[in-house]
């Protein structure tokens, strides 16, 4: 009888012990199945991690070929009529001081919105700037010489342009045809601000033709 007890209570020990073993098995099963998906999870991440990484370099390397270009371009001054082209070579070795730089030069847009800049410009990004009339009357003679008999330029003078005169802002009407003023895609220095509103802060940006003609009747 003694031995039975004795048997019997082994065996509910054991039976005891059994179960809490397969408590911690299943626990560790729980937690291994766990950290397998998420191992699975990390893989999966990590290799799309990995593609945008890839994708980011290549990014990278054509806007840096891009700006390289932009920047040989800018420094052949390519696309700048052959006046202007001389004027600048010429401040740049230290002469005319009179002329600040050419308009484009100060002004800066995102990628997808300079197409629609250039349009607005109308090739008034070229233009030559002068901080006040003044110089430029007593750089006359140098500019005449240095441009020759048929060579022109274009120079706007800062202190002849007047005060922006328009107080339209079509910000205020969010379901009209104007997406926005050429002006609000342009950043610039705040001494050019007159200049560059009287040049884009009347030209407005619409999806169509039609856009364009429902513009028209509400622009002040």
């Amino acid at each position: 009888g003694a031995w039975l007890r004795l048997t019997l209570a082994a065996h509910g020990e054991v039976k005891s012990r059994l179960t809490d073993v397969q408590g911690v098995l299943a626990d560790s099963q729980s937690r291994l199945d766990a950290a397998r998906q998420s191992s699975r999870q990390l893989d999966d991440n990590e290799h799309a991690l990995r593609g945008q990484l890839a994708e980011a370099r290549e990014e990278r390397s054509a806007l840096l070929s891009r700006i390289n270009t932009l920047q040989e371009m800018q420094q052949r001054l390519e696309g700048v009529a052959a006046g202007v082209r001389c004027v600048l070579a010429a401040r740049r070795e230290g002469r005319l001081p009179a002329i600040r730089g050419m308009l484009g030069e100060f002004l800066q847009a995102d990628v997808a919105h300079a197409p629609l800049v250039e349009a607005a410009l109308a090739g008034a990004d070229q233009l030559l700037l002068a901080e006040r009339t003044s110089d430029v009357e007593a750089a006359r003679a140098e500019l005449t010489a240095l441009l020759g008999d048929n060579g022109a330029v274009e120079v706007l003078c800062l202190d002849r342009v007047e005060p922006f005169g328009s107080d339209y802002d079509p910000a205020g009407e969010a379901d009209g045809p104007i997406v926005a003023r050429a002006i609000d895609w342009v950043r610039f220095d705040a001494w050019l601000a007159p200049a560059a509103w009287q040049l884009l802060g009347r030209t407005f940006v619409v999806r169509s033709l039609s856009d364009a003609t429902a513009a028209a009747g509400r622009v002040p």
